[in-house]
């Protein structure tokens, strides 16, 4: 983290990260990701600089992963720390370049499927984010389609309504009335018990 402070050892150092945060476990991408903020101070230093942003966005999709794609959400000191307006800024800013590269676009991507179900109150309040996501799922590239898709459905996870559904037996034995199950399904069950 120290070389990024040196533009002559800049883009060695973020090509590292990025090895490291591609084949490193989830301990140490999430450490990673406590340092988002200065990757992010590196893009703003030379927002021209489409290889640093490539490698950068890499870094950040990778070590993002271990915080916000995890099934349990995380918390809101994590998610302070991630800055997270901050990276739908700065991913919207690359993801309209045309001269970013097709590593660059993926990876931006990806962050921004990935961060949906966890940050969706940051996406809900960037209306550009949304605009986006729904731009990518009239792509041509089914890949693109399918992750815009899945960002969609995740940004709407916690407004959706859990319906709490009991099974009664005796419920289903009052619907089948004094119908009887025919023989076949009556030995099926019988034979699971």
């Amino acid at each position: 983290m120290a070389l990024l402070d040196r533009p002559a050892s800049r883009l060695v150092a973020l090509e590292s990260l990025a090895q490291v945060t591609h084949h490193g476990g989830a301990e140490v991408r999430a450490a990673i990701a406590r340092k988002i903020p200065t990757l992010l101070d590196t893009l703003d230093t030379d927002p021209d600089n489409l290889r640093a942003a490539s490698y950068v966005w890499t870094v950040i999709s990778h070590s993002a992963a271990a915080i916000v794609q995890n099934e349990e959400p995380p918390s809101s000191e994590e998610l302070r720390q991630l800055q997270v307006p901050r990276l739908l800024r700065s991913a919207l800013f690359y993801i309209r370049n045309p001269n970013v590269s097709h590593t660059l676009r993926e990876h931006v991507l990806e962050f921004l499927s990935g961060a949906a179900q966890h940050c969706s109150k940051e996406f809900w309040e960037n209306g550009s984010a949304i605009d986006f996501l729904l731009s990518c799922a009239r792509n041509k590239d089914i890949r693109i389609r399918a992750e815009a898709l899945g960002a969609l459905l995740r940004l709407n996870i916690y407004k959706g309504k859990v319906e709490d559904i009991q099974f009664d037996p005796k419920n289903l034995l009052s619907a089948l009335g004094s119908k009887q199950w025919p023989d076949h399904v009556s030995e099926a069950l019988m034979k699971y018990g």
